[in-house]
């Protein structure tokens, strides 16, 4: 929930900082009227107080007559609404692609973990847990190979691949673990550091019950 905090702080952030930049514009281009105002009234002898005098209703209505949005001026905005949707959409997606990514960095750290560990262990439970991770790996590729492919990142798509991850940890059979302290408990503590980085249940309180037995 930080970091979303945080992500929301900086994007408000980039739009006050273009609100900040048209206020100087717009004061600027007042300054240059009431410029070119003083002028006119030193070159007509009129004082600059009397211009800023009030007009007549008559004038008033006709320069409401003139600010009533033409159908140029109404696409000019309705332009500047779906560039505004674009950016936003834009900062979305790189949020989305940025997590993505820490995801798999994180799926790609357990993985070697369990190259590392391979003559450790016995020789048929490291191949299990081998190929179930290694071919994990594979599938949550080919989900990211699409995204960039297809330029299509999703929620949705995040969601299957967080799925992915959950499947993945339901087939793994704990009993079949062996009993080495440091470096089971290694592994344990790489798969809750994921659990709660990115709010998700890899593992079941059950799962968690019986696999912390093996660490005793």
């Amino acid at each position: 929930m930080n970091e979303t905090a945080n992500d929301n702080f900086q994007y408000i952030s980039q739009l006050m900082g273009v609100l900040a930049s048209e206020s100087r514009s717009n004061r600027q281009e007042t300054d240059k009227i009431e410029l070119l105002l003083k002028r006119v009234a030193k070159q007509s002898s009129i004082s600059y107080e009397k211009l800023g005098e009030e007009v007549t209703s008559e004038t008033l209505d006709n320069y409401e007559k003139l600010s009533i949005p033409t159908k140029m001026d109404t696409l000019i905005n309705e332009n500047y609404d779906l560039l505004y949707q674009i950016e936003q959409q834009r900062f979305v997606n790189n949020k989305i692609s940025i997590l993505i990514q820490s995801i798999m960095e994180h799926f790609v750290s357990i993985k070697n973990f369990i190259k590392e560990q391979k003559f450790m262990r016995e020789q048929d439970l490291d191949n299990f847990i081998y190929e179930n991770f290694e071919s994990q790996a594979v599938i949550l590729n080919s989900h990211i190979d699409i995204l960039r492919e297809k330029k299509d990142i999703s929620g949705k798509n995040l969601s299957r691949i967080i799925a992915q991850l959950e499947s993945m940890f339901k087939n793994i059979d704990w009993s079949l673990i062996s009993k080495d302290k440091h470096e089971f408990k290694l592994l344990l503590s790489q798969i809750q550091n994921l659990d709660e980085s990115f709010n998700i249940k890899l593992l079941s309180k059950e799962d968690i019950t019986v696999a912390k037995t093996y660490c005793k």
